[in-house]
């Protein structure tokens, strides 16, 4: 079992796993100070069997720009080096709040270093129940439809995610992969292409040559597109995207 020193380390036996823990607060009014994140990283690497050889520390810097957050840099690059296996956190946006795609550069990273990401936070938000259960959260989804359900849970209605629908307050909303097919594949492209070391400009670069522009994550209507045109113009765009895919 681990025990905690006063410098915020804490030693453990060898056979334990080398990990780091990783703080960052954006402003000094936020609810989970430094000292709780650290005391809780803390007991968890003792309750897990988990070796904290290195902290890395992040003040007064906002999760969305991680570019500008120079321990987090740091700790990246140790990463890349192999000096540890795992990344302790107090809670998951502790570590980032970009745009998803940044996120999986980090993630995709972390992965070819072998290392993982722990959090203390086992306490699901609503946030993620809701998705998890396929309910939206914000507005429009690219490449999933709604399916729009009255008080007793049936499906009454499906609904395009470039087609504007107001439902009934007791009726509730489910997001499925949409019946577009094209916009479906064009998101499936995006990811792959992330995965397989493209950036996010990579993504969006494409995505504006063939018609969509910034909207594989904010659904074409926004754009001034038009439904009645999205069918054709989406099978264009799916083609020419599999294309570069398979290029790559």
């Amino acid at each position: 079992m681990a025990t905690s020193h006063g410098n915020g380390r804490s030693s453990a036996p060898s056979s334990s796993i080398p990990c780091v823990g990783y703080i960052r607060m954006s402003t000094d009014r936020q609810e989970h100070s430094p000292e709780r994140q650290r005391a809780e990283i803390i007991e968890m690497a003792e309750r897990d069997g988990y070796r904290i050889v290195k902290w890395y520390e992040d003040f007064g810097l906002t999760g969305t720009e991680s570019s500008n957050r120079p321990e987090f840099q740091r700790q990246l690059q140790d990463a890349s080096n192999g000096r540890f296996k795992a990344i302790l956190l107090y809670e998951q946006s502790r570590f980032s709040r970009e745009d998803i795609f940044d996120v999986m550069a980090h993630w995709r990273l972390l992965r070819q270093a072998g290392v993982e990401i722990v959090t203390c936070q086992r306490v699901v938000s609503g946030q993620r129940q809701r998705a998890k259960k396929g309910q939206r959260n914000g507005g429009v989804v690219f490449g999933y439809d709604r399916e729009i359900r009255d008080e007793t849970g049936k499906v009454v209605r499906r609904v395009h995610f470039q087609e504007k629908f107001r439902r009934p307050m007791n009726w509730s909303t489910q997001l499925v992969p949409s019946a577009d097919t094209a916009a479906v594949d064009a998101v499936k492209w995006a990811f792959a292409n992330v995965l397989q070391g493209g950036t996010v400009a990579d993504v969006l670069r494409e995505s504006a040559r063939w018609g969509w522009g910034g909207n594989l994550c904010k659904g074409s209507r926004e754009a001034g597109h038009k439904p009645n045109h999205s069918q054709a113009q989406a099978s264009r765009v799916s083609n020419k995207l599999s294309q570069a895919h398979r290029s790559r």
